[in-house]
């Protein structure tokens, strides 16, 4: 019962500050809404973290290094920063198309094989974060109970998470509305 999408009360559903911005860009969210949205979604990958630590052995959370998104091995900022900005941009665009303009009762089902095209995709490169939220939450605690294994690495392109996703929502939604949206299309 609690698997199946409901129409009668919802949130929005989403826990990703840049499709909250996307959403917003959108003029589907108002901006102080998206506030009070972003600021819940980063506490909420703190205490998601904070609640994965304590579910782990010191040795079990070093071993998955807290959790934290960092780019592949080799990965430059900038290979990094596409990655997230592409995968992002998919997600996005999926999002528009079906659980905002149509809301059709596949969207929960197009947007997670799009998360799962993503993350194949560009899982080595950058982690495929595409949310701001779950990349700010695992590198916050992680400071905090690994301050002694930390590399330079935990927070060297930490940007690339937060300006990569916002970049790619932006540009799905200045594409959605050049071409897609049904109220505001910019192209007919």
């Amino acid at each position: 019962m609690l698997g199946f999408p409901r129409r009668n009360f919802s949130s929005g559903g989403h826990v990703n500050p840049a499709v909250t911005i996307g959403l917003t860009a959108a003029g589907k969210i108002p901006p102080l809404e998206a506030v009070l949205y972003i600021v819940a979604q980063l506490l909420g990958g703190v205490f998601g973290s904070l609640m994965v630590r304590s579910l782990l052995s010191y040795d079990q959370y070093v071993s998955i290094q807290g959790g934290a998104t960092l780019c592949g091995m080799d990965v430059m900022w900038y290979q990094a920063l596409i990655a997230e900005v592409l995968t992002t941009y998919l997600l996005m665009q999926t999002v528009l198309m079906t659980a905002v303009d149509s809301s059709t009762v596949l969207a929960p089902l197009a947007i997670g094989f799009t998360l799962i095209v993503d993350i194949l995709a560009a899982g080595g490169i950058s982690g495929a974060s595409m949310n701001p939220g779950r990349s700010f939450g695992p590198n916050i605690v992680a400071t905090i109970f690994m301050q002694d294994k930390l590399a330079d690495r935990f927070w060297s392109y930490h940007w690339v998470y937060y300006l990569g996703p916002s970049l790619g929502a932006l540009l799905a939604v200045g594409m959605y509305r050049l071409f897609f949206a049904k109220d505001q299309r910019l192209v007919n």
